[in-house]
């Protein structure tokens, strides 16, 4: 639901002025290099922006050019991410009132908007929600598991925003 109305706002109300668009059509035209055997991204590091144009490029590479597609992939990352904060919460807090957590955590208007889209967002969303399920696993006894789980998160986010991996 969030990357339909994600979609209406960037293309219809705001006229395809949007950070979802830019990253689509880098990964469409990554993707018709990807698939011509051409594998240089012509960017100078894979962070950032790049690096989602890369993903949107591998992701259009496999499933085709698909605006529509590429919505609903990003989307899909940002609600594991989201559900990975829920398990992270039931894990760290056992006591605690995991239906009022999810029922924040899932239906929360902005993080049911922002993470729908293709972006940065999503893939922090995720990142993040992996690190935290980590970092759960490692405080409640399951150290070295949950340690590598919240590297591979922190990691991730490093990727994209490496001031927020470091934050975590």
């Amino acid at each position: 639901g969030g990357a339909l109305v994600f979609h209406f706002v960037a293309y219809d109300l705001y006229g395809g002025v949007a950070d979802a668009v830019d990253y689509h059509q880098g990964g469409v035209e990554l993707a018709e290099k990807f698939r011509a055997g051409n594998y240089d991204t012509g960017f100078d590091d894979l962070t950032g922006v790049a690096f989602i144009k890369v993903v949107a490029g591998i992701l259009y590479t496999i499933i085709g050019p698909t605006k529509f597609g590429g919505y609903l992939f990003f989307s899909w990352l940002g609600f594991l991410g989201l559900f990975l904060f829920y398990r992270a919460f039931t894990i760290a807090v056992p006591e605690g009132r995991a239906r009022t957590y999810a029922r924040f955590v899932l239906f929360l208007p902005s993080l049911a908007f922002w993470p729908s889209s293709i972006g940065k967002e999503a893939w922090m969303m995720l990142a993040l929600g992996v690190a935290a399920y980590g970092s759960a696993r490692a405080l409640s006894g399951n150290t070295w598991r949950g340690l590598l789980m919240a590297g591979l998160g922190m990691w991730m986010a490093g990727l994209v925003r490496p001031h927020i991996a470091g934050l975590m």
